[in-house]
């Protein structure tokens, strides 16, 4: 039981390096969403300091679901 544990925890640290990839530093292109929230449109991360740079139509992704 032990190692199917192991197994799962890694293999869940192995998709979570390669779904999400992060931007090389200085170049995110960080978006203020309507909530105030600021955050990268191309890795994801979140930032504590508003951009000032409100987000655009083009920069939201649309997620079809069958």
């Amino acid at each position: 039981m032990e190692n199917t544990t192991e197994n799962t925890q890694l293999h869940l640290q192995n998709v979570r390096h390669s779904a999400f990839k992060e931007c090389e530093p200085n170049r995110h292109k960080a978006r203020d969403n309507a909530f105030g929230v600021t955050w990268c449109v191309k890795c994801g991360r979140l930032f504590t300091k508003p951009c000032g740079k409100p987000l655009q139509e083009g920069d939201k992704v649309v997620v079809h679901c069958a």
